[in-house]
């Protein structure tokens, strides 16, 4: 139910979702190959720059926002 409501989703910071569905056992999501490291591999071990982390921050909230206002 999620990634299909993800599916009507057209904003630059969330990745677009083409297709969900089941087969068999299995459920499956078909989203855009997103080419980029995790943020967890983007954040150093000591934390970002207070300018760094403000603006990814202000995107990560943007795109929420987005989402929840869809």
């Amino acid at each position: 139910r999620e990634a299909r409501a993800a599916a009507g989703l057209h904003h630059p910071h969330v990745v677009p979702v083409y297709d969900a569905g089941r087969d068999g056992d299995r459920y499956y999501i078909a989203a855009a190959f997103s080419r980029g490291r995790t943020l967890s591999a983007v954040v150093p071990e000591g934390g970002l720059e207070f300018p760094r982390a403000a603006r990814l921050a202000r995107e990560l909230a943007e795109a929420l926002a987005y989402a929840h206002a869809q």
